[in-house]
């Protein structure tokens, strides 16, 4: 496989285990999913439940397509997704309402710079893959088992994406980052 086929099934393998964990995580809590949108649009409970509705389906559609190998249509999907919540998390930011997070399930944190941040390194993965031409998609099947370290490293690239929170925590407070901060 050349790199930009090894690059297009990396990315395939990431937008589907980010969009069935975001869904997973969603549906594990749904009650908590549905209350949050109702906080964000400030919207009635029926109707909260119906964008609940709405929201699972085009994730459940992102992974189908994903799975289907449906590359071209995938990418824009979870783009277009990912755009879409990621400019919801801003206007809810900057309304500075203290709502949780609740994108990958129940979430323990409000929504704070640390998501969008989050959603823009995905779309940094994504946006190239979409970029690239149908031709150069890869020939054999991305899930097959010649791909195991690619999807490895999709995994391992989403939990460190899920986790730029954690992982900023860490960086900053390292002493030589907290004394270049001291010294300005």
């Amino acid at each position: 496989m050349n790199t930009v086929a090894s690059y297009l099934s990396y990315a395939q393998w990431f937008l589907c285990l980010t969009f069935a964990c975001s869904l997973v995580g969603k549906l594990t809590d749904l009650r908590s999913f549905v209350t949050t949108i109702r906080a964000v649009f400030a919207t009635p409970m029926p109707v909260a439940r119906s964008l609940a509705v709405l929201v699972l389906a085009a994730e459940a559609v992102v992974v189908a397509l994903s799975l289907a190998g449906d590359m071209v249509v995938g990418f824009l999907a979870g783009i277009a997704l990912l755009v879409a919540f990621t400019a919801v998390l801003a206007v809810t930011l900057a309304a500075k309402r203290g709502i949780m997070c609740n994108c990958f399930g129940r979430g323990q944190d409000a929504i704070s710079a640390y998501d969008i941040a989050r959603n823009a390194l995905m779309l940094a993965i994504l946006v190239p893959a979409a970029l690239f031409s149908p031709d150069m998609a890869p020939r054999d099947d991305p899930f097959s088992g010649g791909n195991v370290g690619v999807a490895l490293a999709a995994a391992i690239t989403l939990v460190v994406v899920l986790h730029v929170r954690d992982v900023a925590t860490v960086v900053l407070s390292r002493p030589a980052a907290r004394k270049g901060r001291e010294q300005e």
